[in-house]
């Protein structure tokens, strides 16, 4: 992939049988398509990967998992960070917190993400060009 930024963009998932802890599993993964699109910073390409996921042993499929990812061009240093959207004044309730590093690294250890992008600010702001 000539694109050098990865990124997970989504997943779908469609559970067959049930998934135990202690299972031996293994899982098949398949590169399922492939699109080239052009966005506002330039080129990109998504790749969807289907994972299909067994018991050990069996061949019928417990979960299969469709994992979209999305490959962008390096960042530029030069380039000016997106403006911040607000969120709608009108929301019947609200709660405020300011986000800091522990919490962007609880975030990511809960979705599964390890991506730098998830827990190293410097790496953030310095190499990805992200405002942090």
């Amino acid at each position: 992939m000539p694109l050098p930024r990865r990124m997970w963009a989504g997943s779908q998932f469609e559970f067959h049988s049930p998934l135990r802890v202690g299972d031996a599993l293994t899982r098949t993964s398949t590169i399922h398509d492939v699109t080239e699109k052009s966005g506002r910073t330039g080129p990109l390409v998504f790749v969807k990967v289907r994972h299909e996921v067994r018991r050990a042993g069996e061949t019928a499929v417990a979960l299969t998992e469709f994992h979209d990812i999305v490959y962008r061009e390096a960042a530029n240093p030069d380039d000016a960070p997106p403006e911040p959207q607000p969120a709608p004044a009108d929301a019947a309730w609200e709660t405020r917190w300011v986000p800091d590093d522990v919490l962007l690294f609880r975030y990511s250890a809960l979705t599964f993400n390890g991506h730098r992008i998830h827990y190293d600010r410097r790496y953030v702001t310095e190499v990805e060009g992200y405002p942090g």
